[in-house]
């Protein structure tokens, strides 16, 4: 996804949380999480479900991905492969979709999915 690595988000936080603290506000992060993201397999989100573990954080909202023409990410999910024209997995079926939406989202007894 082009994203920065895992830890700049975790120092990002570190300095969130201690700036929060020093102004004496409770505030909070709520990051905006894809499932099926073009290239994400199950082991993908299984890892991110256990940080997310880790850290307390149990998502209300997930977006399945949808994807927009004129992007990257939709050309991805079309042909298959990465910006380097590697071969990538991309849940396509139902199933793959809403499997690794689950993984992040799991249903709760007080929704419906």
């Amino acid at each position: 996804m082009r994203k920065p690595a895992r830890a700049s988000f975790e120092a990002f936080l570190q300095f969130f949380e201690e700036e929060s603290r020093l102004a004496g506000k409770e505030q909070y992060v709520v990051p905006y999480l894809i499932s099926a993201f073009p290239g994400c397999t199950d082991s993908d989100m299984r890892e991110l479900a256990q940080w997310l573990q880790q850290r307390n954080w149990r998502p209300r909202q997930v977006q399945c991905f949808i994807p927009t023409p004129g992007t990257v990410a939709a050309a991805m999910f079309y042909a298959g492969i990465d910006t380097e024209e590697k071969p990538i997995f991309v849940a396509r079926t139902d199933q793959e979709r809403l499997r690794q939406h689950r993984i992040l989202a799991p249903p709760s007894r007080e929704s419906n999915t």
